[in-house]
């Protein structure tokens, strides 16, 4: 009976460890709290673009979400805002997009699809919750804290299951050995 538990506990904290250690679609912004908003495909090629606007509890503020998806790969964010400027409107072109920024004069950001495949793993944009991030200048946004506590989460949990299969195999070895 010790030994069918420690199983299925080794199993679920494998399981769970992998299912924390999936990756998010997004660096900045939680997708199940996301609406989509608009979606288009850059011509000649099978690159769709989605854009989501996201909202938390009362107190927080609206984002909005940029993402890339291509065949055979996870849709995964390249550009975002949190705060302001709200991201009004994507359109995509030819190998490329635009994207509407409200703020004074509407700014618009260009992005060609070579530049979106490179922002993939590192999105561009704005959070107005961190100072140096204020300005309307794009910024590379740096892994925020939570995912890194999420890893090593995750980490711990893979870790604990292996220990745990390892003692179970142990003790099948010392079993094996005694009858």
């Amino acid at each position: 009976m010790k030994l069918a538990f420690k199983s299925v506990a080794a199993i679920a904290l494998i399981g769970f460890g992998l299912l924390v250690l999936r990756p998010s679609r997004n660096i900045i912004g939680d997708p199940s709290l996301e609406t989509l908003k608009q979606s288009c495909t850059i011509p000649n090629s099978s690159s769709q673009i989605k854009l989501y606007e996201g909202s938390g509890d009362r107190d927080a503020l609206y984002w909005y979400t940029v993402t890339l998806e291509e065949p055979n790969q996870p849709e995964r964010q390249v550009y975002f805002t949190y705060g302001f400027p709200e991201i009004t409107a994507i359109s995509c072109e030819n190998q490329a997009i635009s994207i509407t920024l409200e703020s004074p004069n509407n700014r618009l950001r260009r992005f060609t699809l070579d530049e979106l495949r490179a922002l993939r793993n590192q999105p561009k944009g704005f959070d107005n919750r961190i100072p140096e991030h204020s300005t309307l200048e794009q910024q590379r946004i740096k892994t925020p804290e939570h995912q890194i506590v999420r890893r090593i989460f995750g980490m711990l949990c893979l870790l604990g299951g292996g220990l745990l299969l390892w003692s179970i195999s142990r003790q099948l070895i010392e079993m094996k050995k005694t009858s």
